[in-house]
């Protein structure tokens, strides 16, 4: 649900972005349109009839949009539903209260869209106008440049947002999670019967060079793995623990390259590893208070409420910390050990580069000692990508939200420019006549949207940051954000704007400055 929040509120902001190019580039045409007003008030408009027209057009545009936005639903929802991994119908017509909020956002949208052009037009005096003298101020200026500053905090937000999701699925991905999770196939042994034949069928499969180890067990990192209450020595008497635990058979730990660093791992010929022997991770010694001190301490399994029966086991071996679950979870005290119940997970490792040949070899083999279950099996390293899934969908999602947000700021960014270069086109061309070069006019030009894309930066940096550090507490291990991000975030604001500005900036600057002050 958190999600679906983050997207309704990316939603707002991309349609009120748009709302603020229509403003933008609504009151940028003032000058085609201010001889219309004037001429309407002449003939006897008021104020608020031209006001209502100037809006009416906006809502008649808003609900023309949301005609075409009905076919393009129908285009591409089967493709954003690939892309985000959902299954989403639209069928608002099914809904009444869906439809009714469709139009109610449109004629909102609609409205606040046209509202301050609106007022904005309808403020031409006729006598000024009809002279060609149309003066919008000072404060039409500014109230512009505050939109468009809006529109790029959103959008640096929006491509911080971006920069960092895609660093913490590379971070996930590339991280140590503490074992080996390659090549590592892992079936599921449902069939009660099959397990009593698991031991010749995991002693014929290592006859295949390809397959390099097997174990058994009742749990894999990833998932599956139980968690019970155990007692456990601490401070001279047993003491009851909630404790993840992985029951498996003697490989297991080798299986997964689990690194050791006090003790030593099952062994076959151990007799009393079977029924005795335990091994932890670094944080249940550390969470027993056991330190250095950890082999031969006792963990109670399996006990009745009495305190009796159960198995009393010895800790043989301590391996260092690994993810069992995922970086989104803090690793927590662990314990494996050989149970006396059956498994139902059997762990495989293949040599690096396998083949199709070999999964065939082992589905021959699960055939012939005769599975009564369908063989069917997945691969760990790609259990632990999927485990990421949401997060992965979440940045394709935003990514394709950022680069909306990128191109309706810069089309806020045209707007603005059309504006200036229509409202300072006499001074251009009385700076050209005074000698001025082209450049030094598109430096003057610039600098206005430069300033702007600072201001941006120097709001949207800290929201992002807050924000973004939020996110990344979701996960027990996570990136650090860098100024590097931040400053990919501002250098791709100024390209965008440095190109949108371009073209209206080129134009004004070499224009002959005689068609600017014939008339002075």
């Amino acid at each position: 649900m958190a999600y679906i929040y983050v997207f309704a509120i990316v939603a707002v902001f991309i349609l009120l972005l748009a709302s603020i190019n229509y403003m933008n580039l609504a009151t940028a045409r003032a000058a085609t349109r201010a001889r219309e007003v004037g001429l309407r008030k002449v003939v006897g408009a008021n104020r608020s009839q031209l006001a209502s027209q100037f809006l009416s057009e906006s809502v008649l545009l808003s609900a023309a949009a949301l005609l075409i936005s009905f076919a393009l639903m129908q285009l591409f929802l089967p493709a954003f539903n690939e892309l985000s991994g959902k299954k989403l119908t639209f069928s608002f017509l099914s809904d009444p209260n869906i439809l009714i909020g469709i139009i109610m956002i449109t004629l909102l949208t609609g409205f606040l869209s046209g509202l301050y052009p609106a007022v904005v037009l309808s403020s031409f005096q006729p006598a000024m106008v009809l002279k060609g003298k149309l003066h919008t101020g000072n404060k039409g200026t500014w109230m512009r440049k505050v939109l468009v500053t809006f529109q790029l905090v959103i959008s640096v937000v929006m491509i911080t947002g971006t920069l960092v999701i895609y660093n913490q699925l590379t971070f996930m991905r590339d991280a140590n999670v503490g074992f080996d999770k390659s090549n590592v196939m892992v079936v599921e042994v449902q069939d009660t019967t099959f397990r009593k034949k698991i031991d010749n069928f995991r002693e014929e499969l290592l006859q295949n060079p390809s397959i390099l180890a097997a174990s058994m067990s009742r749990g894999v990192p990833g998932g599956g793995n139980g968690i019970q209450v155990m007692r456990v020595e601490k401070d001279n008497k047993m003491q009851e623990y909630a404790l993840n635990l992985i029951p498996c058979d003697y490989e297991f730990p080798e299986l997964l390259k689990l690194e050791f660093i006090a003790g030593r791992s099952f062994n076959r010929d151990m007799g009393t590893d079977k029924n005795e022997a335990v091994i932890i991770n670094e944080s249940t010694a550390e969470a027993m208070g056991w330190g250095k001190n950890a082999l031969g301490k006792k963990i109670h399994y399996g006990f009745e409420i009495d305190g009796s029966g159960g198995q009393m086991l010895k800790v043989i071996g301590v391996v260092k910390d690994f993810n069992y679950t995922s970086l989104h979870n803090k690793i927590e005290p662990l314990v494996m050990f050989i149970p006396q119940f059956p498994f139902n997970i059997l762990t495989i490792r293949l040599k690096p580069g396998h083949s199709q040949a070999t999964i065939d070899y082992i589905q021959d083999k699960w055939n012939q000692f005769g599975a009564n279950r369908p063989f069917d099996y997945y691969f760990l390293d790609k259990d632990y990508e999927s485990k990421y899934q949401s997060e992965s969908k979440l940045g394709t999602v935003f990514a394709t939200f950022a680069g909306l947000s990128i191109f309706i700021a810069l089309l806020g960014l045209l707007g603005l420019s059309s504006f200036i270069a229509m409202q300072r086109s006499k001074e251009i061309g009385i700076r050209k006549v005074l000698g001025s070069s082209v450049e030094g006019i598109l430096r003057m030009l610039y600098r206005e949207s430069v300033i702007l894309v600072l201001i941006a930066c120097a709001i949207a940096i800290p929201l992002a940051h807050y924000f973004l550090n939020d996110w990344l507490d979701n996960f027990a291990y996570h990136m650090q954000i860098t100024w590097v991000t931040y400053l990919l975030a501002a250098i791709t604001s100024f390209v965008v704007a440095i190109i949108s500005v371009s073209f209206h900036a080129i134009k004004a600057a070499t224009a002959n400055p005689v068609n600017s002050i014939k008339y002075e």
